[in-house]
């Protein structure tokens, strides 16, 4: 089995997540690219007749084929 400091693990798990907070793009070569992807906001009604602003982000994966 292999084995991994939780340490490192931790880092590059942060690491990723704040390149990606950053708008930044994370290419992972073998496997595939990790992006976030931006769309206007949208209101929601809360159901008692106030609204709330949501913006649309989403974390996208690309997988790299060979």
């Amino acid at each position: 089995m292999l084995k991994t400091n939780p340490t490192f693990v931790d880092v590059l798990v942060a690491s990723v997540v704040e390149r990606l907070q950053r708008g930044r793009s994370v290419r992972l070569p073998g496997i595939g690219t990790l992006s976030v992807d931006h769309e206007p906001a949208s209101l929601t009604d809360t159901g008692s007749g106030g609204r709330i602003t949501s913006p649309q982000e989403r974390v996208e994966f690309k997988p790299e084929f060979r």
